[in-house]
């Protein structure tokens, strides 16, 4: 008796929970055409968001301070007057600002008006920030080189210290050969 009340409930819980989970999934809302949104986080603190719409372009990012330098270079090959020490860029076109550009720490925002720019102006900066999404999304462990001198050093140095770690479990694994 003691059995049947024990399997009857246990079918009776078993009911219940396919009952409550057999309900199927909220349809996406679809996307309005006029404004595109794009987000994406990694894993290690980093986040990027672009919203294009027919008025303006925006891109923030937050990212981990490691890609602050690599992010700077990107910026600085798109603005040619930007300066890293400056934390705001401001373009002008007669007399209104078409872009602003906000760089604060490991903080980002670029806003692009569209009524104002030239479409050479949009593709460029659309261009920037999907190059800047992809940089700051990419793995931490992922490397990205601009080829100067300060690039080339670094690849040098790793490639030391790879050579001498190598020279360390070769010489490891001779004395353990010995020792056996």
């Amino acid at each position: 008796m003691k059995t049947i009340k024990i399997k009857a409930t246990i079918i009776a819980m078993i009911l219940v929970v396919n009952a409550f989970g057999q309900t199927p999934p909220p349809t996406p809302k679809t996307p309005n055409s006029n404004n595109k949104h794009t987000e994406v986080t990694s894993s290690i603190s980093n986040h990027t968001s672009i919203s294009n719409s027919n008025k303006t372009y925006r891109f923030t990012a937050k990212f981990e301070r490691s890609k602050k330098r690599g992010v700077e270079e990107r910026i600085a090959k798109v603005f040619k007057q930007w300066n890293a020490a400056d934390e705001d860029y401001v373009e002008e076109k007669n007399g209104k600002v078409f872009l602003e550009c906000s760089f604060y720490g490991n903080k980002l925002k670029i806003v692009l008006h569209k009524k104002l720019a030239s479409y050479r102006d949009i593709s460029k900066v659309k261009k920037l920030g999907e190059e800047l999404r992809s940089y700051i999304s990419a793995h931490k462990y992922q490397y990205s080189y601009s080829y100067d001198s300060s690039s080339i050093r670094e690849a040098k140095r790793r490639v030391a210290a790879a050579k001498r770690e190598l020279q360390r479990a070769t010489e490891r694994l001779e004395e353990l050969e010995k020792r056996n």
